[in-house]
């Protein structure tokens, strides 16, 4: 029986270099072949020689590489400040665009071409064009594409897409936001219960537009949800109109009422002397003000608050026999014995505001002419914060979250009183929270100024002994992994939280100096070992708040300036001037002071093996401020010039943070 021949067997080729390149690109992994070889058809090979650029940060890009050859560096930069930081570094494999390909967005990094290599690129064109030939390619896409860039871009803030068409407008919502803010931002309320309100925007990704506007609608908690610019146009044709010049809106908060010491709810008010501490309270927590000062002016009596860091009259009328009762009242309220008139108490209270407790710390001064009494608003709203929102540099950003991502040293957050030294470390403490819940965190606080549902909190008690030194010391026995040190305070408090940071923990804690390497000096005079300080420091951040530019009136100064000739002199501005500087020249929404809210001005120091052999023997301010490389510091002045170049505050503000000179030079970079 003959039997025929068989067949020769398959070819047998190695995959085309572009298919294996494709393979590895996220989005694609998962396509058929026939959908794969498509693609790879329509990839162009491109060479770069060491050190060029391939892309830039925000600018416009359509185009995919994955790299075949050679080693890429993806980056951020900051020009104004002269800081870069890398992200990572790619080999062959690597690939970025991958968002700019499938959605058309700015170029969120740069990259550059560390060596001679050389990369596949991928056009927007080519692969829209690939699509309209292949449903099958389109459908084969569809698959993996949808969950690949839901989970890529909702990464950078989990923000909902809403449908405006769905929502009902109202007047009174859409008023909370005046008409200009609400054009120039692109957003418009839609959402208002108690003091929560929803804020569509067409890009909330805008870091500072949406801090802008917290600051505006700041007596309210927001949300922010995304809208398409097309929607957004067309809900503001179709209802706005003039609505949302309206002013804005205050809540209600009813009657206040404060937790007794007994612990009894009680009524703020109901005698002349406690119906205006209710309504001085009410006043100051509907502005959102940190500080109330009640004090005898000579023959009259005066309440004034304190607004983002600016002294303000109040327009209650205090008669002058009345002072008395208020500060007695508020004894009461805070506990203290109101017989007690020649020496100075401190006390405190909380009172319901809507549906939170804000909590007052009181002090009682006697003084000419009676008694004065300064509260402390300690309102949980206004600690709310992440780092996002408080640093407007992606690159400074990213290096501040490597400090608080050390598993163990000292991180410290420096600054004068009312900087928002303690804002940063809960925004810090919740980034470590929010990586990883596996670990311990303990607080130690005088006061503890905001709850943590996460994390042990403990309040420091003189009077019988619990300091923070006692208390870090007992705080070590409970098998910690974070640990916040309210302040360093005296030469026990900076040796006990030195030698917690190099037993394993990480240690977060707040001191009063103006500048990074003052700051280590400052340690050492207070008893920190140098070689048990090289060891435990990991960085610094020092910061102050100045006033931000109201964006609804801005207007840009006019050179020759007194402010922008100081800032000149301090060596602030670069030697060829800046553009456009601004200014705010006063208008409804900022109360006709030109400035609304504040930002911090920070100066970020990351220690390095050479920083740390040089604090390790000893050296002086100076030796240290010439060993400073770019990308470990970020100098305060050069922060200023970013927040000065981005239009966020005016040059006085900035002239009125600085001593009369700026010290550590900024290092070029």
């Amino acid at each position: 029986m003959s039997t025929s021949p068989s067949p020769p067997p398959p070819e047998i080729r190695e995959p085309d270099e572009r298919v294996r390149a494709l393979r590895g690109v996220e989005p694609f992994a998962e396509l058929e072949d026939e959908a794969v070889e498509r693609l790879a058809r329509a990839l162009v090979e491109e060479r770069f020689e060491a050190g060029s650029n391939v892309v830039r940060e925000g600018d416009e890009g359509d185009r995919l590489f994955v790299v075949a050859q050679g080693e890429f560096q993806v980056y951020l930069r900051q020009e104004s400040i002269g800081f870069e930081k890398e992200l990572e570094r790619l080999g062959p494999g690597g690939y970025f665009g991958e968002i700019a390909l499938l959605t058309g967005r700015r170029r969120m990094a740069s990259v550059r071409a560390l060596t001679a290599g050389r990369a596949f690129a991928l056009s927007r064109r080519d692969f829209e064009d690939a699509l309209g030939r292949s449903p099958g390619l389109a459908l084969s896409l569809c698959r993996g594409l949808a969950s690949y860039l839901d989970r890529t871009l909702r990464l950078e803030a989990a923000v909902p897409l809403v449908n405006m068409d769905d929502i009902d407008y109202r007047p009174e919502v859409a008023g909370l936001l005046p008409a200009n803010i609400a054009a120039l931002c692109k957003a418009i309320p839609i959402r208002w219960e108690r003091d929560r309100v929803t804020v569509a925007m067409v890009d909330p990704y805008d870091r500072r537009a949406a801090s802008f506007l917290a600051d505006v609608l700041r007596k309210f908690q927001i949300e922010f949800v995304a809208v398409t610019e097309e929607a957004f146009e067309r809900f503001c044709r179709r209802h706005l109109g003039r609505a949302g010049e309206r002013p804005l809106a205050t809540a209600d908060l009813g009657t206040l009422t404060y937790l007794a010491p007994g612990g009894v709810e009680e009524s703020v008010g109901g005698q002349p002397a406690a119906d205006l501490v209710e309504t001085a309270l009410k006043r100051a927590i509907d502005v959102l003000a940190s500080d109330i000062h009640i004090e005898p002016w000579g023959a009259e009596a005066k309440i004034r608050i304190r607004i983002d860091g600016r002294m303000m009259d109040s327009d209650l009328a205090v008669p002058r026999p009345l002072l008395a009762h208020v500060v007695s009242r508020l004894k009461v309220m805070g506990g203290l014995d109101i017989t007690m008139r020649r020496v100075p108490r401190e006390g405190s209270f909380a009172v319901r505001y809507a549906d939170r407790m804000v909590e007052f710390r009181l002090s009682v001064m006697p003084c000419e002419g009676g008694e004065k009494a300064v509260l402390r608003i300690l309102d949980p709203k206004q600690l709310r914060r992440d780092l996002p929102s408080l640093i407007f540099s992606r690159p400074v950003l990213l290096l501040i979250r490597e400090l608080f991502e050390n598993p163990s040293g000292l991180v410290l957050v420096t600054g004068p009183t009312g900087a928002g030294k303690t804002t940063t470390l809960y925004a810090g403490l919740a980034e470590i929270w929010n990586r990883s819940q596996a670990v311990n965190i303990v607080t130690i606080e005088d006061p503890v100024e905001y709850r943590l549902d996460w994390a042990t909190q403990i309040q420091v008690n003189r009077p019988v002994g619990l300091d923070f030194a006692q208390i870090l010391r007992s705080v070590l026995r409970q098998d910690p992994d974070v640990m916040l040190v309210g302040e360093i305070r005296d030469e026990e408090s900076a040796v006990v939280a030195v030698e917690a940071a190099t037993t394993g923990q990480l240690v977060l804690s707040s001191l009063h100096t103006h500048f990074a390497l003052e700051t280590i000096a400052r340690l050492k005079h207070l008893g920190a070992k140098p070689y048990l300080l090289a060891s435990a420091l990991k960085g610094i951040l020092s910061q102050r708040l100045v006033p931000r530019v109201c964006v609804a009136c801005r207007q840009p100064v006019e050179p020759g300036d007194e402010a922008l000739l100081r800032l000149d002199a301090l060596g602030i501005l670069p030697p060829g001037g800046v553009a456009t500087l601004y200014r705010g020249r006063g208008c409804d929404v900022c109360r006709s002071q030109g400035e609304l809210g504040r930002v911090a001005l920070l100066e970020v120091l990351a220690i390095d093996d050479a920083l740390r052999d040089l604090i390790e023997r000893g050296a002086t301010i100076r030796e240290m401020e010439d060993a400073l490389r770019p990308e470990q510091f970020v100098p305060m002045a050069r922060y200023a010039r970013f927040l000065l170049e981005e239009g966020m505050v005016s040059p006085a503000a900035v002239a009125r943070a600085f001593p009369p000179r700026v010290m550590h030079r900024a290092p070029e970079g």
